[in-house]
């Protein structure tokens, strides 16, 4: 085989593999320092040592694929992430505390990674196939959670639509807190407490609630009619 005239030698499995991991190393360094913008073909092979045609040949997909690749990555951490979570948990309630904990800590402690999935569009599934099963197979921890919850009868609902639900909130939570970092009203432990002490009582059904807080949860309203604090 040829390469520009020069006969190509064959690469080993575990040299591409190499090769690539040093190139996404570069690259999330890149975003991390300015952010996509940052990131091209050409300054990841001056990070590498490569030239942008050598590059070409562990990357078909160019600077569009090495970014998916980066991507991945962040994808397969979160997921890591979040499966020792729940493995610690002891009923589903906490497992969804430890989850929210985990997803937090990853937006705050991982900052470069969290920003990575932030932004990338499906047009990367098609430079990247695993990154669609990687992405589809993130929500696995909080469906198993809510579901074992559903079938005990703590939480209410369709797995798959609370798991949604759920994903939303926390997001729309850590989006509130990353955009504003300097206010004190909004440091991530009670914003988290506060969202998620919300979310848990929307899921669960009023008589389990009722069995696990007493009857100090029920209060009258203007109506004279019971109504959950």
């Amino acid at each position: 085989m040829y390469y520009f005239g020069v006969p190509r030698l064959a690469l080993s499995d575990r040299e591409v593999e190499r090769v690539r991991r040093d190139a996404v190393r570069a690259a999330k360094e890149l975003f991390r320092q300015g952010g996509a913008e940052a990131l091209s073909l050409r300054s990841v092979a001056a990070e590498t040592g490569f030239s942008t045609g050598g590059l070409y040949r562990y990357f078909p997909g160019g600077r569009d694929e090495i970014l998916a690749a980066v991507r991945l990555d962040a994808l397969v951490l979160l997921d890591r992430l979040l499966w020792e979570a729940i493995e610690k948990a002891h009923d589903p309630i906490e497992g969804l505390t430890l989850l929210a904990d985990a997803l937090f800590q990853f937006a705050t402690g991982h900052s470069t990674e969290y920003e990575l999935l932030c932004v990338y569009t499906e047009g990367d599934w098609e430079l990247l196939p695993e990154l669609a099963e990687r992405n589809e197979a993130l929500w696995k921890p909080l469906e198993s959670v809510l579901e074992q919850g559903v079938v005990a009868g703590v939480f209410e609902g369709n797995p798959r639509v609370l798991a949604r639900s759920f994903y939303a909130a926390m997001m729309g939570a850590l989006t509130i807190f990353l955009s504003d970092e300097d206010d004190p009203l909004l440091s991530i432990e009670p914003l988290r407490k506060s969202l998620f002490g919300l979310l848990i009582r929307g899921a669960t059904p009023l008589a389990h609630l009722i069995e696990r807080e007493g009857p100090s949860t029920r209060a009258a309203n203007g109506c004279g009619q019971e109504k959950l604090l």
